[in-house]
């Protein structure tokens, strides 16, 4: 059970993580280094996160309701964070 917790906890980190960031490349015009740093180490956890997430899912043997709602709320974030990336990437376009 701790992995479930540690993967939805590390999930919502991410979620706070963007929006933050998001938030400081629509008001500053001047990007500084730790910011695009900070922007490119999100994308990676994002990544990361992701395929953990996928991957306790498929390990889960029984086809329980509990199992499928792990499956299904794990490719859920799995969109969310590729929208994420995407947002990400196109932010250093602007």
């Amino acid at each position: 059970m701790i992995p479930y917790i540690a993967y939805y906890f590390f999930a919502l980190l991410g979620v706070i993580a963007y929006f933050k960031i998001k938030k400081r490349y629509t008001t500053n015009y001047h990007y500084s280094k730790r910011l695009i740093l900070a922007r490119r180490l999100l994308i990676i956890s994002d990544y990361i996160i992701a395929a953990y997430g996928i991957y306790l899912a498929s390990e889960l043997k029984e086809d329980t309701l509990f199992n499928w709602s792990i499956f299904i709320s794990a490719v859920i974030i799995l969109l969310f964070y590729l929208k994420m990336i995407w947002t990400l990437e196109s932010l250093e376009r602007r």
